[in-house]
């Protein structure tokens, strides 16, 4: 498939278009709860899979240390397991792939970036060597 500049920033704006649909797909504020031990241990998940606050009820301060350690990984768990859950799927693309769609939008606007500037240099090169052809005859 050989592309010009026109179609290659074509392409690479419909991928940053879908991109975005994708993170707008989920609503901003969104959060995810997840708890344990009784609901003594509370966790709070937000996009994209970062735990925003964890809640220790006083009377869990009783408990031994790894089983606290333990209650605290469920909560968390169950908190990062019911954000991947709110997450949509984007027309085949999983939870995971629109979790990090900033990441991807970012990366694609750069390589839009990169492309204008190397065609806009290949197409001086060219301009420059038709010239120099010109001039020569």
């Amino acid at each position: 498939m050989d592309l010009g500049s026109a179609e290659l920033d074509q392409l690479l704006s419909q991928a940053q278009r879908t991109v975005e649909s994708m993170r707008s797909s989920r609503g901003p504020g969104s959060d995810a709860r997840g708890r344990s031990g009784d609901g003594r241990v509370r966790a709070v998940a937000v996009s994209p899979g970062r735990l925003e606050s964890l809640e220790l009820d006083p009377r869990v301060m009783r408990m031994a240390s790894a089983d606290l350690a333990a209650q605290v990984v469920v909560a968390v768990n169950a908190a990062l397991d019911d954000l991947a859950a709110q997450v949509p799927r984007v027309d085949g693309v999983d939870g995971q792939a629109v979790a990090h769609a900033g990441e991807l939008a970012a990366a694609i606007a750069d390589v839009r970036e990169q492309s204008v500037r190397q065609m806009a240099a290949i197409s001086q090169a060219i301009t420059a060597a038709v010239q120099r052809v010109k001039e020569a005859m």
